[in-house]
């Protein structure tokens, strides 16, 4: 009984912790550190699988026991939920798209806005070996997008603002504070092939 709970946990934990370093949630920094990190948890999981694999095999053919296949689900899961976790670059995956915008600025590797359909959004800056994710909630009245957070300027250098008219004929944001670039409209998400609400 003791080597199920400590087979079944050791796999169970290490794969949600491995779900929770990629599940994009809140404000989150990524960079080498957690890139090691999951490299690490990643090999531990494999590892940990391999050894009660082996264990397993021969507690079957020696002992002729049943074959435990629970750890194979629990490996699929961990393959499959990282997989798409990594896919999505730790995206919303949950809630669809409304606008995609882009910032060209300084040494920035890029600068993005992201508006989802929840009322939610995310703004991430990206250097060439670190990027940070910060949300929030926003609304929109009449042309103006309100980001519903006051310390976005802080936290992103002033790459970002609370506060933008959206010039729909030019696909740009606005901001409504000086000192602050302008945020190009890539594109829709697949939920807003016809124009927005606020458009």
């Amino acid at each position: 009984m003791t080597y199920r709970v400590i087979k079944y946990g050791l796999l169970t934990g290490l794969t949600f912790l491995t779900f929770y370093q990629n599940f994009p949630f809140g404000d989150y920094c990524s960079g080498l550190v957690e890139a090691l990190s999951f490299v690490f948890l990643g090999g531990l999981f494999l590892l940990s699988f391999v050894i009660f694999l082996t264990i397993d095999l021969i507690k079957t053919f020696k002992k002729k026991r049943k074959f435990d296949f629970l750890p194979l689900v629990i490996l699929t899961v961990f393959l499959v939920g990282n997989s798409l976790l990594l896919e999505n670059e730790k995206d919303k995956f949950w809630t669809d798209k409304e606008l995609v915008g882009n910032v060209e600025v300084g040494d920035l590797r890029a600068a993005q806005i992201v508006l989802y359909s929840n009322q939610t959004f995310s703004v991430r800056t990206s250097y060439v070996d670190w990027s940070c994710t910060y949300s929030g909630r926003y609304s929109i009245q009449e042309n103006i997008l309100q980001l519903e957070r006051d310390d976005l300027e802080e936290e992103t250098n002033n790459v970002f603002t609370s506060k933008y008219e959206i010039l729909k004929s030019d696909s740009l944001l606005i901001p409504l504070k000086s000192g602050i670039e302008k945020i190009k409209i890539k594109k829709l998400g697949l939920c807003c092939r016809q124009r927005p609400r606020w458009w």
